[in-house]
């Protein structure tokens, strides 16, 4: 008697996604080690592979690393957000056209739905299934310029587990399928549980000192040890190890609780009219991104960090209140947040570092009302929001933007090694001799 078809999924990860964006547009950087920098060229937040086999690591400062990436020839490029936010777009665009149920989970990947009517409802372990994904995979290589790896299995978790080990070996050609594989626990049994989704970096210290070392071991631990332990949301973890979907990843279905914002300055600030353009920057993104998700903020905290004579600066103080009513307006965030920055701000000071969290956050239609206070919904802005946000996801973030947030922006932090912003800028357009 024939299987039934059942619904199982996919993860598209771009590899090394921002240097991949930079190679498209330069292609004398392939086969050579290459790291991206953060705000201030501070530090290190992509390496190529090359980068990665000469021990540098992930988030490490730059100026710790001088003599080896100088003495490696490692190129050190300024993070260009702007390119990488197109890219990711046109990549996303592109799984689009192949795949009708899909997610975008960062910037960088998105997970794949095959429901059992899907044109994929053969086990992709070979023919059909396989050869899709291929496909897929080599028209975003063609469209976009980026690599990409793609992992399948019955449940997000193995989809994700999948596409790592895709990832790691290149016999594999990019895409590998853990649907009805046969060696699934061997698989398993070499890969680290702190590699795996939704488990962090605390819980993985916690598995390596109970001598669970690989994700099969952590898979056949007894649930009431991952529950007294780690919790649900790790027991979820674990059942999709074991082949059973437990709906949408506990990450993914609970809405985030807070959302930052906040830059060190390229140079210091000393005039309060230059913190609160910078402030009013960082609260335009909070707003726009709790607006993208549906939600409100209740709960709003400033914070500036003071700059020490000498090296470095110190820790950011700030102070928290609490909204007169959840919002995600841009204008009343703006305004509550210069109110802050006004008890806050020291004359005479320099400042070096400034940003805003936004906390509270509920649904936008879960906010409990109050008897005084709340203002009623009002469709005209709401459609006015709708609009500027629209505009500034097509044309690239700013395009739209407050007064308040300024123009010049000398605070702005330096980016002394960034590359053109070949898709989202008419002057920067590359040219071609």
């Amino acid at each position: 008697m024939p299987t039934e078809p059942k619904t199982f999924y996919g993860l598209v990860d771009c590899n090394n996604f921002f240097v991949s964006c930079e190679r498209v547009f330069t292609p004398s950087l392939e086969g050579r080690p290459v790291v991206v920098l953060s705000s201030n060229d501070g530090c290190i937040v992509a390496r190529s592979n090359e980068a990665k086999a000469l021990g540098i690591p992930m988030g490490a400062p730059a100026f710790e690393w001088r003599d080896c990436l100088r003495l490696n020839k490692v190129v050190q490029i300024s993070g260009n957000h702007s390119l990488y936010a197109d890219m990711s777009d046109r990549v996303m665009r592109t799984i689009g056209e192949y795949v009708e149920e899909y997610e975008v989970y960062s910037v960088d990947e998105a997970f794949l739905r095959f429901p059992p009517s899907s044109a994929l409802r053969t086990p992709p372990l070979s023919g059909e299934g396989i050869e899709t994904c291929r496909a897929l995979r080599a028209a975003i290589r063609r469209n976009v310029g980026i690599p990409v790896s793609i992992g399948l299995g019955p449940t997000r978790t193995l989809a994700k587990a999948a596409s790592k080990l895709a990832k790691k070996h290149a016999a594999l050609e990019g895409v590998f399928s853990l649907l009805e594989h046969p060696e699934t626990d061997a698989l398993l049994e070499t890969f680290d549980p702190a590699d795996l989704w939704g488990i962090g970096r605390q819980y993985a210290k916690l598995l390596l000192g109970s001598g669970i070392r690989s994700a099969r071991a952590f898979r056949d631990l007894p649930d009431a040890w991952i529950l007294r332990h780690m919790g649900s949301g790790a027991l979820r973890v674990a059942m999709e190890l074991r082949g059973i979907p437990c709906g949408e990843h506990a990450e993914a279905r609970e809405h985030r609780k807070s959302v930052i914002c906040s830059r060190s300055f390229g140079r210091p600030v000393a005039t309060l009219a230059g913190l609160k353009e910078a402030i009013a920057v960082h609260v335009a993104s909070a707003a726009e991104t709790l607006r993208a998700d549906g939600l409100k903020a209740g709960e709003m905290t400033v914070f500036v960090g003071l700059r020490r004579q000498g090296y470095g600066q110190a820790y950011p103080s700030g102070q928290t209140i609490r909204l007169d009513h959840p919002t995600a307006d841009t204008p009343d965030l703006i305004r509550a947040s210069h109110g802050v920055l006004e008890a806050i701000h020291e004359p005479g000071l320099s400042y070096k570092k400034a940003g805003v969290r936004l906390a509270g956050l509920a649904p936008d239609d879960a906010t409990q009302l109050k008897l005084f206070g709340n203002r009623a919904a009002d469709p005209k802005r709401e459609a006015v929001w709708r609009a500027v946000d629209g505009i500034n996801a097509e044309w690239g973030t700013g395009t739209v933007r407050f007064a308040a947030e300024g123009v010049d922006r000398s605070w702005r932090p330096k980016s002394e090694r960034r590359s053109p912003r070949y898709t989202t800028s008419w002057e920067e357009l590359l040219t071609v001799r």
